[in-house]
């Protein structure tokens, strides 16, 4: 497992839904990221490089994270797997490089809120190209 990511590699998207588009912003801190969440019928919070402890802080109160998910989502075992919490699940998945890297991703899933937080950048590159060309706020 690698070692846990540093600030100074963060980056933090949010993929809003409204009535009419996708709005897309990069954020440059989870505060500003989960302010934006009230904004969107539905939201996607896309997070790379950031400790799994800092999400967890900022999620908490955006998400409705209890203290239980908290510390299942900061302190789990890091195999893959999901935890059910009610109104939201954290599901864990492994990547695995060709070189032979294993990477954990951690998926918050809520009915108006998913959270991806990835220990590195691109995993979901090819899902977000997928996705019609959002509108930039």
């Amino acid at each position: 497992m690698s070692a846990e990511p540093t600030q100074d590699s963060a980056r933090i998207d949010v993929f809003g839904w409204t009535d009419t588009a996708i709005e897309f912003r990069r954020c440059g801190s989870l505060a500003e990221a989960t302010d934006l969440a009230s904004r969107y019928r539905f939201v996607w919070i896309d997070v790379e490089g950031v400790a799994t402890a800092d999400c967890a802080q900022h999620l908490e109160r955006m998400a409705a994270l209890s203290p239980l998910a908290a510390d299942t989502l900061v302190e789990g075992v890091r195999r893959a797997g999901a935890d059910d919490f009610g109104d939201l699940t954290i599901v864990t998945m492994r990547s695995h490089a060709p070189t032979g890297v294993v990477e954990f991703i951690d998926f918050l899933v809520s009915p108006r809120i998913v959270a991806s937080i990835q220990e590195k950048t691109g995993l979901l590159s090819a899902v977000k190209a997928l996705l019609p060309k959002p509108s930039t706020r």
